[in-house]
C-alpha cells in the first residue's frame, strides 16, 4: 500500500473545476468536503467513496493505507475534468420515474377499459330497432317489452302443451270486438269493430295470425313471412308497435327451412306466448303496460 501519489485535501470553493464529479457516486464535490487527490491522474475521489471501494483508487488502481493527512485545499493546476470509468452506485431516487411511469400506464389502461364498458352499456341501452313505416299513413313504432319476474322467452324445442286460450284466424276471446280479415293486393287488412265506436282498418300486413286480449284492450298479430314479426296495437288505435321478430330473436327453425309457420297464440294481459307447431318451438313476449290500461 502506498500514499506517495495521493493527498487528502479539502475541496475549496475557490478551486472548483468544471465537470469535476466523484467517480463513484457521480455527484459534484462541495466546498469543505474531504477528497483524495490522485497526483498521477490529476483527479479527485471522495474519501467516503474511497472507503466504500476498500481504499482502491479508481484512477490509478493503487490501494491506499489509512495514513492520509490533510494537506490543504486542492489547486486547480493539479486537477483535470474526469471521465468516470467506475459505475455509480444506484440511487433509490432513480426508481421514482419508473414507478410513476408504471402508475400512469396502469391508470390509463383502467380508464380505457371503463370507457369501453360504458360505451357497450350505452350501446345495449340505446340499440333498439328503428321505427318502420308502411306505405299507408299509420306508423309502426318498435317497442321494448317491459321486464317482469317471468322469463321473457325461450326457443328450446319441446312438446307443445295445450294453451289456455288460442287462436288461428278469427278470434273468439271477445264477442264484443269483431275482426274481419280482408286479403288485398297490398296485404292482409284487419277491419276492427271495437266494443264502442265505429270500425277501422289496420295497415296492410303479411299473412299471419292474430288474437284479441280478453280485456278487449289490445290485439296482437304474428306474421308468417320470412322473419315472423310480432305486432301489438291498442283497440281503437291504427298504429302498430313491433314487439320483436321470431327469426332474429329466437331462431325459429321454420324460417330456415323455407316453410310457412303454423302458429298458436296464448294471450293474457301480461304475456304473449307463440307456439310454432311444425317444429315444436315457442317464445314469449311481455305485454307493455301502456296497452293494458
Amino acid at each position: 500500500m502506498s500514499n506517495t501519489k495521493h493527498q487528502l485535501v479539502e475541496y475549496g470553493s475557490d478551486y472548483l473545476v468544471y465537470g469535476e464529479k466523484d467517480p463513484v457516486t457521480r455527484n459534484s464535490f462541495v466546498a469543505g468536503e474531504k477528497v483524495v487527490l490522485c497526483v498521477e491522474a490529476r483527479s479527485l475521489i471522495s474519501l467516503r467513496s474511497l472507503e466504500d471501494i476498500k481504499r482502491e483508487c479508481p484512477h490509478c488502481g493503487n490501494r491506499l493505507n489509512q495514513n492520509l493527512t490533510i494537506s490543504g485545499a486542492v489547486k486547480p493546476s493539479l486537477v483535470k475534468p474526469i471521465i468516470n470509468t467506475v459505475p455509480a452506485r444506484p440511487s433509490n431516487s432513480n426508481n421514482a420515474p419508473v414507478f410513476w411511469g408504471a402508475a400512469v400506464v396502469f391508470i390509463a389502461i383502467c380508464f380505457i377499459a371503463s370507457a369501453l364498458g360504458l360505451f357497450g352499456t350505452l350501446t345495449a341501452i340505446t340499440g333498439s330497432a328503428t321505427p318502420i313505416r308502411t306505405h299507408s299513413s299509420p306508423t309502426i313504432v318498435p317497442s321494448q317489452p317491459e321486464p317482469t319476474s317471468m322469463p321473457r322467452s325461450t326457443s328450446t324445442a319441446r312438446p307443445i302443451s295445450p294453451p289456455a286460450t288460442q287462436s288461428s284466424g278469427v278470434s273468439t276471446s271477445c264477442s264484443m270486438v269483431k275482426v274481419n280479415v280482408d286479403k288485398t293486393s297490398s296485404g292482409t287488412v284487419l277491419h276492427i269493430t271495437p266494443c264502442s265506436g265505429s270500425g277501422y282498418n289496420l295497415p296492410p300486413l303479411p299473412d299471419g295470425t292474430y288474437e284479441v286480449a280478453s280485456s278487449n284492450k289490445f290485439i296482437v298479430y304474428v306474421s308468417a313471412d320470412y322473419d315472423g314479426s310480432v305486432y301489438i296495437a291498442k283497440i281503437g288505435d291504427v298504429n302498430l308497435t313491433r314487439l320483436g321478430r321470431l327469426r332474429q330473436d329466437h331462431n325459429f327453425s321454420v324460417f330456415f327451412r323455407s316453410e310457412t309457420p303454423s302458429y298458436r297464440l296464448v294471450l293474457s294481459d301480461s304475456w304473449l306466448t307463440i307456439y310454432e307447431e311444425k317444429f315444436g318451438q315457442n317464445a314469449s313476449y311481455a305485454i307493455p303496460t301502456k296497452f293494458t290500461r
